[in-house]
């Protein structure tokens, strides 16, 4: 059903990614879904990769979706995790679903 929350947009934050162009993970993510917005962050000096990043899905189902598995990105496994906005950090957090297959 179509549900109100599912029309927000969600921001994730990318870790491990290494040397990358916003386009290049734009397009990897875009085989997900729609994607808002990317921003990998920076040396301010060198230009080069911190090696992490944020990304904005316009639904949060395609962020939920990317968040729950590893991706190989250019070699290198890097980790999705919804980006919390900071009045929701306080609440418990549900247990991580079981392993497939456990």
């Amino acid at each position: 059903g179509a549900q109100a929350e599912t029309g927000e947009s969600t921001k994730c934050f990318v870790g491990g990614i290494g040397e990358t162009t916003d386009e290049a993970l734009k397009k990897y993510f875009e085989t997900h879904g729609p994607v808002e917005e990317v921003t990998i962050m920076r040396d301010k000096l060198t230009g080069q990769s911190r090696g992490f990043g944020f990304i904005t899905f316009v639904h949060r189902a395609t962020a939920e979706t990317v968040s729950s598995f590893r991706h190989n990105i250019n070699g290198r496994f890097c980790e999705v995790k919804i980006a919390t906005p900071r009045d929701e950090r306080s609440k418990p957090h549900p247990p991580p679903p079981p392993p497939r297959g456990a």
